[in-house]
């Protein structure tokens, strides 16, 4: 997946999150309050690895497409502009992975991780609804399944290799939104996966033994927010 125009467009958002405070107000600012809200949207997930072994089984290879739904609070520390947001959120993640050519095991398979995630993000609203994010983010691994669209070679046609990884993830999450005055909004996130999510006692029988694996995914979401709409 490539990370640089999630990065180009988190910039020219980040711009346009204080361009306006310059510009008069013509309605009455929210109150500023705690809110509780709901998210939602498509995820574009993929793995990447580092550092494989010329025996390795699989590569990575492209990104695949899947979803996020969750719920936060929205909390503000101090003045208007600094909230504090807490997340529980499930996300489909994963990647699409290639086999080795020219053996039983060649082609591509889609690697299915599904994890309950809890992002701590640290946000900075403007008076006009658009913000900036970033904070840590803890995942469990709830399900993995390993997938071969032609139900040949090896894997099989959908095998169940949680054991494979790592129960916890953890990654660093960054983005920008806005939200409307009624409450509903949009939020564009990069999530970084920091740690090898490969389990140590698995890795020499499974299919990503050797190297580093990491999660990397970008979020399209849309939010709301109950009681901004007054």
């Amino acid at each position: 997946m490539k990370k640089s125009s999630l990065v180009a467009l988190a910039a020219v958002m980040s711009v346009g999150v204080f361009a306006q405070e310059t510009q008069p107000q013509l309605r009455t600012p929210m109150a500023v309050q705690t809110r509780i809200g709901l998210r939602g949207g498509v995820n574009l997930a993929d793995l990447s690895a580092k550092n494989l072994p010329s025996s390795s089984m699989y590569t990575e290879a492209q990104a695949k497409t899947s979803f996020n739904a969750g719920i936060f609070a929205n909390i503000p520390l101090g003045g208007s502009m600094l909230r504090f947001q807490p997340e529980l959120n499930f996300s489909s993640q994963g990647g699409k992975v290639q086999g080795p050519s020219g053996t039983t095991s060649g082609g591509t398979y889609e690697q299915d991780l599904h994890y309950v995630n809890l992002p701590l993000n640290f946000q900075l609203m403007a008076k006009n609804g658009f913000f900036v994010q970033t904070g840590p983010q803890l995942g469990y691994l709830v399900s993995a399944k390993i997938k071969n669209p032609s139900g040949t070679g090896a894997p099989a046609a959908t095998d169940d290799n949680k054991d494979d990884f790592d129960k916890l993830d953890f990654s660093w999450t960054g983005g920008v939104g806005y939200l409307s005055r009624i409450g509903l909004g949009v939020d564009l996130r990069y999530n970084l996966g920091i740690a090898n999510i490969v389990a140590d006692d698995a890795r020499a029988a499974a299919p990503f033994k050797g190297g580093t694996w990491k999660n990397s995914v970008g979020q399209f979401s849309l939010i709301y927010q109950f009681g901004a709409y007054k």
